[in-house]
């Protein structure tokens, strides 16, 4: 069987009725109907192939395919990951200037959080512009360009194994599919239903969506045993024996990938079968020349995706060793190329070739990984790649690096409105603090400080009771004696925190104290903040009469101090019912 000339059937076996169903819903956008359609399975049943026949069925009729791919990396780091790939093609395609006639100058502003090249575009033809418009409308910018798009010509937007996804893409995608209302769009997401583990963001996202009638679920089953052998027939270009076919479904289970890997393995005529798919995979890796294995090896620790100058750095071939290494490992049907990255054939060849990269290795690989991306020579398309570095440097066991690293990762995530991405890299920096003995001077900012900011990313990733344990340890970084205000605007921020997860009465002594911190004199803005949310507080507990005052108190030293915005949330309080 090693001499089989095809890796995969030519043609799709046993889904008929799940691209019924993909057909319904690309005619169905034609018509200015979006639909969304997940897609579940086990790794290996067939999603992707199933989505690929789609994809060229959607071709046929007038579909532009935007495909945003999810890559494994530090628990989903990079923050709006798939969604930034949707929106550069989308940029790519139009051009600049034409994504400026379609959504205007404001609001590509806002979109060059994801693609920096619109923010000078939008500055040319609109003037000044502050990028800093707000997730939400980030969100907005991503809807209506592809809405608007849409008009032109229809979309058929696909996301790879959003079970890898980012916190803020899946958090965006409920408001997405409801901005394409009306719009020629279809949105088929993929996923492993089994990576969804207990409280999976992605698992409450389908459902919200398919109870709202939004979306729709497709489950690919393993094949039957007839399938397969249909499938077998079509690799082979002759039908199987029976005897082929009864040993492959027995080991294979109906699973596509698992048979193409069965009926090329070297050791299938001789009644060997592997006792696991895994030991299959293995000797499969192993018939590959030396350099081509440290090659994948390289590879698989880097990223889901990796460019070709990254392996050229770090590998330590010459180009043309490269190449041929990289040549053997795509002849086997292991690596796939995409234009100047590559990627595993399928995400369980990953996972393999990784189990074979010892500890030792593991943290010189990333240590080197880290070094290249960290030298600037290395071309990143990533608007946050401090992400990566702080993921590499930290398994390289790097702390004083990853530290630094992960800060930058953190604020500039944050930045970008992927608040929960910018929580994880802090609490990352957070927990390498005590192994880094000058952790101050290495962040440039005080432990208290940090940990202030990490709540307010909390609080604004919806994540009120971590917000409020941060600034609590942020609290206990500061004497309230030596520094007064300070303690009072964290006792300010931890009522806040208190309030969103309903405790009030926690809520309104931290407030009242608060209050009590923060000098009256000289007038500052700290006082007419604390005074200004002790007054919102008491204007929701009822006691108007306190709320008022505090709230005018807050007025006199917003205008003696200057500040307009405290100003104006004073006076608004007291106008609420």
């Amino acid at each position: 069987m090693s001499t089989t000339r095809r890796v995969s059937s030519p043609y799709l076996v046993g889904r008929n009725d799940l691209m019924a169903v993909l057909d319904t819903v690309l005619d169905t956008a034609l018509d200015s109907e979006p639909a969304t359609v997940f897609v579940s399975g086990d790794a290996g049943v067939g999603k992707t192939r199933l989505v690929q026949e789609a994809s060229r069925r959607a071709g046929e009729r007038g579909f532009r395919l935007l495909v945003g791919h999810t890559a494994e990396l530090g628990g989903g780091d990079l923050a709006y990951g798939p969604l930034v790939a949707v929106v550069r093609q989308v940029i790519e395609r139009m051009g600049v200037a034409e994504v400026l006639d379609t959504v205007g100058s404001v609001v590509a502003a806002d979109l060059a959080q994801l693609a920096p090249d619109l923010i000078h575009a939008a500055e040319r033809a609109h003037g000044a512009v502050n990028p800093a418009a707000g997730r939400a409308k980030l969100l907005f910018a991503i809807g209506l360009l592809l809405a608007r798009h849409a008009r032109r010509t229809p979309l058929l937007v696909v996301l790879e194994d959003l079970h890898w996804a980012d916190r803020s893409t899946l958090d965006a995608l409920p408001h997405l599919v409801r901005e394409w209302a009306g719009s020629r769009v279809a949105l088929v997401a993929t996923y492993r239903e089994e990576e969804l583990v207990e409280g999976h963001r992605l698992r409450h996202l389908i459902a919200e969506l398919v109870r709202g009638d939004l979306a729709i679920r497709l489950a690919v089953k393993p094949l039957r045993r007839a399938e397969q052998a249909e499938q077998l027939s079509g690799i082979l270009g002759v039908p199987p024996s029976t005897e082929v076919v009864d040993r492959i479904f027995e080991r294979a289970e109906g699973n596509p990938f698992f048979a193409e890997e069965l009926l090329v393995s070297d050791t299938l005529t001789d009644h060997a079968v592997p006792p696991s798919i895994r030991d299959v995979l293995v000797a499969k890796l192993a018939g590959l020349p030396e350099q081509a294995r440290a090659t994948l090896r390289v590879t698989a620790i880097a990223s889901s995706r990796v460019s070709h100058d990254l392996l050229l750095a770090v590998c330590g071939l010459e180009p043309q060793e490269l190449e041929a290494a990289l040549r053997s490992a795509i002849d086997q049907h292991v690596l796939t190329p995409q234009l100047d990255h590559y990627i595993f054939r399928h995400a369980l060849l990953r996972e393999t070739v990784a189990t074979t990269v010892l500890p030792g290795e593991a943290r010189r690989l990333h240590a080197a990984i880290a070094t290249a991306l960290a030298s600037g020579t290395i071309g990143l398309s990533d608007r946050n790649p401090a992400a990566s570095l702080a993921y590499h440097w930290a398994a390289a066991g790097e702390w004083r690096r990853s530290l630094q690293t992960s800060l930058t990762a953190a604020r500039r995530a944050a930045e970008m409105y992927g608040f929960a991405e910018a929580l994880g890299h802090y609490q990352r920096m957070l927990g390498l603090w005590d192994r880094v003995d000058d952790a101050d001077a290495v962040a440039r900012a005080s432990r208290a400080t940090l940990l202030q900011e990490a709540a307010e990313v909390a609080h604004l990733a919806g994540e009120a009771a971590p917000a409020a344990a941060l600034v609590r340890q942020a609290l206990a970084q500061v004497d309230p004696g030596q520094q007064a205000i300070r303690a009072g605007v964290l006792h300010e921020r931890l009522g806040r925190y208190l309030w969103t997860i309903a405790d009030g009465v926690g809520a309104l002594a931290s407030y009242e104290r608060a209050v009590e911190l923060v000098p009256s004199q000289p007038p500052s803005p700290e006082r007419a903040r604390v005074l200004s949310g002790l007054g919102l507080i008491y204007m929701l507990a009822g006691r108007h009469d306190e709320a008022r005052e505090k709230c005018e108190a807050a007025i006199k030293v917003a205008r003696a101090v200057g500040s307009r915005d405290l100003e104006g949330h004073a006076l608004n309080t007291p106008a609420q019912p």
